[in-house]
This record gives structure tokens, sequence and C-alpha cells, in this order.
């Protein structure tokens, strides 16, 4: 506490001392010091995180504005924050480096006819608390919510892809992690792999698919590295075929002819999905007897 010296003559001004004098500057440059920096940090992280976005509740197209907060955001390094609620948007593009978080269940990214989100020849791309809602519309045969190519370290966590005309998630070539998400109400299949340079699949939830709930393929020899467990899978449902969970493809290498009792062991067990088959029938065998082998104990 700062000593007042007392006064030697009535209504002389109280002297401070020279140590008392100094210390006190000092409290003051510090707290004003503090005062000043920190409203100034809270503005930059807000700057740096959300960019100033807010959610147009799906009344506008919002895809630019988009687009060039997730360019700002990987070229900085920094993650981009996106608040609660539903932005409209065409095809956002994914750089390399792009870190995207949202508030699960409630950030929402809708489209309408075409894949949400696409990433090609990237690495180090995070989405984490998005919702992918591509609202039923149809999207080309092999379209799906969100696409990637060629990325390396994907790592797509508590996310939901929702109401897809055809796939949920299309990879190919790529590397990292799917964990917790949720794949439900999609046209084809939710998660769909091929020629995969070590993923991990784990934790999901799917629901409500039209074909297979996952399907990891390879349509070449190589090291796959795909590591599938502890998905739940729920109605997958297919019109005359009787599709799969989880379905792991061949490469399709050799082709014979097959003999007349394999094919109508084949049609006895898959009855849907022989119907287009004729005899004699030009199949993989190992496609063929990983699909008998998938139906169960059949002896």
């Amino acid at each position: 506490m700062t000593k007042l010296r007392k006064p030697s003559v009535p209504g002389e001004v109280p002297q401070i001392g020279r140590r008392d004098a100094l210390l006190a500057g000092l409290g003051t440059s510090v707290g004003a010091g503090l005062s000043m920096a920190a409203p100034h940090s809270v503005r930059a992280t807000e700057t740096s995180s959300s960019r100033g976005i807010v959610p147009a509740d799906g009344a506008v197209s919002q895809t630019a504005t988009l687009q060039q907060a997730l360019n700002d955001a990987a070229v900085s390094g920094n993650p981009l924050f996106l608040p609660a609620g539903t932005y409209k948007t065409d095809t956002l593009t994914l750089e390399p480096g792009t870190h995207v978080q949202g508030v699960p269940g409630r950030t929402i990214l809708k489209a309408g006819g075409s894949p949400i989100l696409t990433a090609s020849g990237a690495e180090n791309v995070r989405l984490s608390g998005l919702v992918l809602d591509g609202g039923g519309v149809p999207l080309d045969d092999d379209g799906a919510l969100m696409t990637a190519t060629d990325v390396t370290d994907l790592d797509v966590s508590a996310c939901r892809f929702v109401n897809s005309g055809a796939g949920g998630m299309t990879l190919r070539k790529s590397s990292g992690r799917i964990a917790n998400c949720t794949l439900g109400n999609i046209g084809g299949a939710a998660l769909f792999s091929e020629d995969a340079s070590g993923l991990e699949i784990s934790n999901n939830h799917i629901h409500d698919c039209g074909d297979n709930g996952i399907l990891v393929w390879r349509s070449e020899q190589g090291e796959d590295g795909t590591l599938v467990s502890g998905n739940r899978i729920l109605q997958s449902h297919l019109d005359d075929v009787a599709p799969f969970g989880i379905h792991r493809r061949l490469p399709q290498l050799v082709r014979v002819h097959l003999p007349k009792a394999f094919v109508a062991l084949y049609r006895r067990l898959l009855p849907g999905r022989a119907q287009a088959l004729q005899n004699p029938v030009s199949l993989s065998v190992a496609e063929c007897i990983l699909d008998i082998l998938a139906v169960g104990d059949f002896v």
C-alpha cells in the first residue's frame, strides 16, 4: 500500500515517496497493458475462427462466402468454425490443410443436387461437428455427399451425412480416419472406399441406406491396410438384392465360366442378386465366394 507523508503544514498536499511512486506507476502500466491486450486477443480469435460467417438458414446460397473462408483458413492454418445454423451451398472444395469445426448436429451444410464437399490430392483435411444434408435430391450414379480422391491424413469425426439421393461418402486412394459419424437415409452405399492406403472406419452408426453399409474395394492388387471396427449398421436394404452391412471386394483378376451347379447354388442363396445372371456366368471367383460366405451358415 502506498504511504502518504503527513503534511507538516496545514493545507499542504500530501507527498508520495519516490519508491512508492515508482511501484504505483509500474502497477498502472501493467494494468493498462492487460486491459488493452485482452479485448484485442479475443477479437483476433473470433476473426480467425468464424471469419464473420453467419448462417442464412437456407434463404440464400452461401457457396462463395463459404469457399473463400475455407481457402483463407487453409492458408492461415487456423480452423474455420461454423456457428450453428443452416448454410445452403453448392459443391465446396477442400484444399490441403483445411480444418472445419461445427456444432455437432446443429451446423448444417445443405445442398440440392450436387456433392457438398470434395477434396482431391490434398493432405491434412479435418472435419468435425458438421451435418451434410443432401435434401433427398437425386445425384449422379457415382455421386455422394462427400468425395475424396488421393487424400492423405483425412480425419472426419462426429459428422452426420443424411438424406442423400446417392451415396454418403466416396473415398478413393485415400488414408486417414472416419470415426463416430452417422450416415442415414442414404439412397446408395453409405461409405464406399476403393484402393485405400491405410484407412480406419470405426464406431460409426449407419442406418437406412439403399445399398451396402460399408464397401471396401480394390481395383488392383496392393497394400490396403483398411481397419473396420465397432460400426453399427441397421436397415440396409436394396430392392430385389440381398445387400451386406460390410462388403469387401478383392481385385477381379481372374474370371471364369462357372459350372451350372455353382450357378444354381449362387441363385438359391442369393436369388435377388442372381436374377441378372445367365449360364455360363463370367464372374470373379473370389467375388462369388465372398458373396456366398457373407450369407452365413447355409450347410
